[in-house]
């Protein structure tokens, strides 16, 4: 994760590391490491399902980690000086910017222009 927010606040040095893991039927986040005031959460699994049927696409995951937990809109962009996949994670308490590790850029660049498309849609 590049960007964490939660309900306003940048909570990017409040967690223990800066990953977010999404696996099949499971989903894996980082507790709070008791440096910020007010949010201390642990719960470090949940798990996830997304919601194609209208774009933006829906991320709902659900975990005690009360900072993770409910439904988010997820959108796709492109980092090409990078070479980068960028996905933007946002509800009305949570804002994520996170990029997907170990990911070759040029052999996936079929499903990067149709994620990015997809999500086009919405901003016109």
């Amino acid at each position: 994760m590049d960007t964490i927010y939660y309900k306003g606040y940048d909570i990017k040095y409040c967690l223990w590391l800066n990953t977010i893991s999404f696996r099949k039927n499971s989903c894996e986040f980082e507790e709070t490491n008791g440096n910020c005031l007010d949010i201390n959460e642990s719960g470090k699994y949940g798990t996830w399902k997304v919601n194609t049927d209208n774009i933006p696409y829906t991320l709902e995951i659900r975990s005690e980690n009360k900072i993770f937990d409910g439904k988010h809109t997820i959108k796709f962009k492109r980092d090409d000086v990078n070479k980068l996949l960028k996905m933007e994670i946002e509800s009305d308490s949570l804002y994520i910017v996170c990029r997907k590790g170990l990911f070759n850029y040029k052999e996936n660049e079929k499903l990067i222009n149709e994620l990015v498309e997809e999500d086009s849609v919405t901003s016109n």
